[in-house]
């Protein structure tokens, strides 16, 4: 029988698991999710030209994401985990349209998507880290190669929430940094630091690189990874190979913000 290494639920840890993750890569998961990036953006004093290009690399990214459903969808055994992969790829595809309006209105149209916007290294990197642990791995580790991002986004929400500034001054104000009066990027602020979002972050501790696919993927990743972990506990081998995983898709994740930032 295989030693249990993952923390058992409980009322003050009830996702043992992804809290064992974030703690083995605690210094790289901060500098993913409170990036300077991220901070500029609350602030709204990133430059237009930097968001713009992270929107246009986000739309890239999630045709790698798309495909690694379909790795999932390929390698799974039963209807209801085939379902799920496939209902992702359709969300995918369906919501599209929406990101791409998203991208309108900063000035970003269709067919500059389409043919005139090339993929960064930073993007061809985790594009290519996820397509080859779907050829590679199992589904379970296909999953918790997804799990980063899902989660890192409704922690970035989470802080925009937390650091809001009022429009009366109170006690502590002084130190909230995160400004929506004016922000031009308002929209992608309340997208993941509001309720619906933060909903479903609860419900399955997940989160989505776009805030219109988690109403389906965040509670059933999350919910498959734990089951099959309480089941089946992993060995230190297997868990440390879930852990390697999980840091190196949080670096490409810090990777994705750095071109940002960097206009690479």
């Amino acid at each position: 029988m295989h030693q249990l290494l993952v923390p058992r639920i409980t009322p003050t840890n009830p996702y043992p698991l992804s809290s064992l993750f974030i703690r083995k890569t605690s210094r790289v998961w901060k500098a993913y999710v409170e990036h300077d990036f991220v901070k500029l953006l609350g602030k709204g004093t990133i430059p237009k030209e930097n968001f713009v290009h992270f929107i246009r690399q986000d739309y890239l990214y999630l045709r790698y994401y798309a495909r690694a459903y379909a790795l999932l969808a390929a390698k799974s055994s039963s209807f209801s985990a085939i379902g799920l992969a496939t209902q992702t790829i359709l969300n995918v595809l369906n919501e599209i349209n929406t990101h791409t309006a998203f991208c309108a209105t900063f000035g970003v149209s269709e067919e500059t998507l389409l043919t005139q916007t090339a993929e960064s290294p930073a993007t061809a990197a985790y594009g290519a880290y996820l397509i080859d642990v779907g050829l590679r791995g199992d589904t379970t580790m296909l999953l918790v190669t997804l799990l980063s991002c899902l989660l890192g986004y409704g922690e970035v929400g989470l802080w925009f929430k937390k650091n809001v500034q009022p429009t009366i001054a109170t006690p502590g104000s002084d130190d909230r940094w995160v400004i929506l009066e004016g922000n031009p990027y308002l929209q992608w602020i309340e997208d993941y630091s509001g309720e619906r979002y933060q909903g479903a972050v609860r419900m399955g501790l997940g989160s989505l690189p776009s805030v219109l696919l988690i109403q389906i993927l965040s509670p059933a990743i999350t919910a498959t990874i734990k089951a099959r972990a309480a089941a089946d506990p992993p060995s230190k081998h297997r868990l440390e190979e879930w852990c390697a995983v999980w840091e190196r898709c949080t670096e490409l994740e810090k990777g994705f913000w750095d071109m940002a930032m960097n206009l690479s």
